[in-house]
């Protein structure tokens, strides 16, 4: 039934007066009956509205007809037995799988969420134990460079006063004391400040 030119279909009002009607001895169109004279009128009315509605919003051929028609169960009327509509089990389960979907797909965003969460968690853990071993090497250096410039001072003294002690004992109390010191730039390249 379609156009050997275009290809496309006519109208289903075409369709259902070709398929509802035949001609009488005068030639002229007779209906089989009367009701579907009334489809066909609904039918033609209805195209003729979808003509004016915009191309992107316009209902399907088959739309049309289930729309004048009506769905009846185990066929889609006007196309016969062969093309059957969506059962109301093949409609539920396709909504269980519509929701089981959007179920995993929930799950599945909450999973990686809480993984790049815990990412998150272990990576600022991780930097502050990094943050901490830094900061307790340079305390410790600096504590070492604190008790090596202590010490440092400390044996000093007590080399200038043993040796004040010696110096005392070897020429007598008349000779004047000594202070050996360290030169000023040794501490200052021990201590590292």
């Amino acid at each position: 039934m379609r156009d050997p030119i275009s290809g496309e279909k006519p109208p289903p009002d075409e369709i259902w007066l070709k398929q509802h009607t035949k001609k009488n001895k005068e030639g002229e169109l007779q209906w089989s009956d009367l009701i579907s004279k009334e489809v066909h009128e609904k039918l033609h009315d209805l195209v003729i509205q979808q003509e004016e509605v915009d191309p992107e919003a316009q209902l399907t051929h088959d739309e049309i007809l289930l729309q004048v028609l009506g769905q009846k169960s185990g066929y889609f009327r006007g196309k016969g037995a062969g093309i059957r509509p969506p059962t109301k089990r093949t409609r539920y389960l396709d909504n269980m799988q519509e929701e089981v979907q959007k179920a995993i797909e929930s799950a599945r965003e909450s999973m990686i969420e809480s993984v790049k969460a815990d990412v998150m968690k272990n990576l600022q853990e991780e930097m502050r134990a990094n943050a901490s071993d830094e900061l307790r090497a340079e305390i410790r250096k600096s504590v070492e460079d604190d008790i090596r410039n202590d010490l440092t001072i400390q044996i000093q003294g007590q080399f200038n006063a043993m040796f004040q002690a010696r110096m005392t004992a070897f020429f007598g109390s008349t000779t004047q004391s000594a202070d050996i010191s360290v030169p000023s730039n040794t501490r200052a390249t021990n201590s590292g400040h």
